[in-house]
């Protein structure tokens, strides 16, 4: 299985930085394939292509504050990073099983 993984502290530091290693070491115990994108105070992240989106079966995030617009129409699941830290590989296979199509709704335009 082919996955993106993107990670996103509140606080901008720890959290993100270990779900993301945790994430990627559990997905390879899993035999799935990952890249990951890690949001955190301390570097830019690398940010998916859209070629990795595309090509992935699951997106996870692991975060909040993340722009979903990008994972229309992918599978999708979404939880708090801190969620993803305790058993990692636990977090993956819940987020296969409960993850769904993700559609994203374009803000809407009220007339006055």
């Amino acid at each position: 299985m082919n996955i993106v993984i993107v990670t996103a502290c509140p606080s901008g530091i720890a959290n993100s930085i270990i779900a993301a290693g945790l994430l990627e070491k559990a997905s390879a115990e899993l035999g799935w394939s990952a890249v990951v994108e890690c949001h955190n105070q301390l570097s830019e992240p690398r940010l998916l292509t859209p070629e990795e989106i595309a090509a992935a079966d699951l997106v996870v995030v692991a975060g909040a504050d993340v722009d979903l617009a990008r994972f229309h129409g992918k599978r999708l699941y979404q939880a708090a990073v801190t969620a993803a830290i305790p058993d990692s590989k636990k977090f993956l296979q819940t987020a296969e099983q409960a993850a769904v199509p993700y559609t994203h709704q374009a803000p809407s335009k009220e007339t006055a």
